[in-house]
């Protein structure tokens, strides 16, 4: 689904491979994979794209054309993807093709037990509040090392780089609360 997303997007921007490949850092043919569905694209990736094509995040994740106003538990946009020890789950509502436009975004987020985030720091163009719903959560900045425990919340700057890690040998549960929305 995000390969086929991302290749109507382009080629609703009258983008070429080669042009979107210039404006993102990678190659005609890694984006061309992406777009047959043949790799699927890490979320470092899918913000480049997004940044590329001037999309939010959510453009790639949303899977029905209905808003909606009410997010039941068990209806939420999931994303997981492989290799990654991250799970998010959306509890704001996500659709590009609706009249909501919320200014703020919330995703419960599960860590793997003794697993970072990412390898590398990441930043985004919100602020954050990141609150400790189950476990222990370290969060790493570029200056500070905070760990985190149940019921215990911090709040990153925009453009602020940060990644988290699991210390413990349970699924650390945090909520995410951000505005503008990311994704």
């Amino acid at each position: 689904m995000i390969g086929k997303r991302l290749r109507d997007i382009r080629t609703s921007k009258q983008m070429t491979l080669k042009e979107l490949a210039e404006r993102t850092g990678f190659t005609a043919s890694y984006i061309s994979q992406i777009e047959r569905e043949l790799v699927d694209p890490s979320i470092t990736s899918l913000r480049k794209f997004c940044v590329a094509l001037d999309v939010k995040m959510y453009y790639f994740l949303e899977e029905n054309a209905t808003q909606p106003t009410v997010v039941r538990a068990d209806k939420r946009q999931k994303l997981k993807l492989p290799e990654s020890s991250v799970e998010y789950e959306f509890v704001s509502p996500m659709n590009i093709k609706s009249d909501i436009n919320p200014k703020i975004e919330v995703i419960e987020i599960l860590i793997e037990p003794k697993k970072w985030s990412s390898d590398n720091f990441f930043s985004h163009d919100a602020d954050e509040i990141v609150y400790i719903l189950e476990g222990r959560l370290m969060v790493a900045t570029e200056n500070a090392e905070e760990l985190l425990n149940q019921g215990d919340s911090i709040y990153l700057f925009p453009n602020m780089p940060h990644k988290y890690y699991n210390p413990t040998d349970k699924y650390t549960k945090l909520l995410s609360i951000m505005t503008p929305p990311i994704y």
